[in-house]
């Protein structure tokens, strides 16, 4: 099984159906194999707006319109997940 090392703010661009990709950012450690992960959105009128993302030179070119991090669609993610998640887009 391949190995991979997680680091807090590592970004993951992982398929969410039928909402198309969104990026996940690892923001804790849950367990030496689990963490807990965030993701962003588009920013909508109810979104919460603790942290948003204009599109720039400073974020990926996908963001293209302004973005929140989702921090209620909070998830953990074993890191097995992520590996096979990569394993699919290779």
């Amino acid at each position: 099984m391949a190995s991979l090392s997680i680091n807090l703010g590592d970004a993951f661009l992982l398929d969410t159906p039928p909402n198309g990709k969104h990026l996940y950012i690892a923001i804790a450690p849950i367990s030496n194999s689990e963490y807990l992960f965030v993701n962003v959105t588009t920013r909508r009128p109810n979104s919460e707006t603790t942290c948003i993302l204009l599109p720039g030179s400073d974020v990926p070119s996908f963001i293209v319109r302004e973005s929140v991090i989702a921090y209620q669609f909070q998830t953990w993610l074993p890191i097995t997940s992520i590996v096979d998640s990569i394993r699919l887009l290779g």
